[in-house]
């Protein structure tokens, strides 16, 4: 990205405009953007074990993704590694799920936080 005139600025932009609600646009670049982060933030993906991550957690799991989010080709692998986990398709969303559905996915995010609070044990 930072190789891209503006360091990707236009790109940011125009993926924005064709992508967040007109609503919620302004609320997500209202800080501005972390360009001097971004190189840094996606070469450190490419360290990352996330199949031994995901293998790992003992928690419940709830793996919620855009029906047209770019990195569902993975979500079968997701599912091998954690069959426990709940799937959540939150449909005409890639994957800035929050960003463009923010309340289908605070809704989302609700029912995860109810059922788990559920069937979590009392403090007594």
């Amino acid at each position: 990205m930072d190789r891209l005139p503006g360091r990707g600025q236009w790109l940011s932009e125009r993926v924005l405009e064709a992508t967040i609600p007109i609503d919620t646009r302004a609320d997500f670049g209202a800080g501005g953007f972390a360009l001097d982060a971004q190189d840094v933030a996606l070469r450190s993906l490419a360290g990352l074990d996330l199949a031994a991550a995901v293998a790992r957690i003992r928690i419940p799991l709830w793996l919620v993704n855009g029906q047209f989010d770019q990195l569902r080709m993975h979500e079968g692998l997701f599912r091998r590694l954690a069959p426990q986990a709940e799937l959540i398709i939150v449909p005409r969303t890639t994957h800035l799920v929050t960003a463009m559905r923010p309340r289908v996915f605070n809704a989302v995010l609700g029912v995860a936080l109810a059922t788990i609070g559920h069937g979590a044990p009392s403090a007594s």
